[in-house]
C-alpha cells in the first residue's frame, strides 16, 4: 500500500478534510441560522420601501455570490494544502518536473478567488451603488 510506505497516514485524511468545509459551514447555518441571515440581509430588508426593494435584493444577491465562491476558495484552499503535503511525502516525478510552480499558482489563484469573495460579501454596498450609478446614468 504506497500510504503505508511512504508513511502518509490514512488515506481518509483526505476525504476528512474535503467533508470539513463543507461540515462546518453546514453547522454553522444549523445552529446559529439568525446570524448567518443577519449578516447575508443585514436588516436592509425591513428599511426598504418598494422603490427600494429592488436594489435590497441586488445587495443579497451579490452577498451571496460572495458566500458561494467563498465556499469554493475554501475548498480549493484544503485540496491544494493537503495535494502539496502528499506530492512531497510521495515526492513523485511530476513533483520534480512540474515542481512547486504550479503548486504556487494554485495558491494564488485560490487566494484572489478568496479575496475576491470577501470584496463581494463586505463590499455589496459598494457594488451595488456602482451598478445603479451606471445603470440610471442615462
Amino acid at each position: 500500500d504506497v500510504y503505508k510506505r511512504q508513511n502518509l497516514g490514512s488515506p481518509f485524511i483526505s476525504l476528512i478534510g474535503g467533508l470539513s468545509t463543507p461540515i462546518i459551514i453546514g453547522l454553522l447555518l444549523w445552529f446559529f441560522p439568525a446570524p448567518v441571515a443577519n449578516t447575508i440581509i443585514m436588516n436592509d430588508m425591513n428599511k426598504l420601501s418598494n422603490s427600494n426593494f429592488l436594489q435590497g435584493l441586488e445587495k443579497i444577491g451579490i452577498r451571496l455570490l460572495g458566500f458561494y465562491l467563498l465556499y469554493y476558495g475554501i475548498s480549493d484552499l484544503v485540496n491544494n494544502i493537503l495535494s502539496y503535503k502528499q506530492e512531497i511525502a510521495l515526492m513523485s516525478e511530476n513533483f520534480n518536473i512540474y515542481g512547486k510552480g504550479s503548486y504556487k499558482t494554485a495558491f494564488v489563484v485560490t487566494g484572489i478567488e478568496i479575496v475576491i469573495s470577501l470584496f463581494l460579501i463586505f463590499g455589496s454596498n459598494t457594488i451595488s451603488n456602482f451598478i445603479n450609478k451606471f445603470k440610471y446614468a442615462s
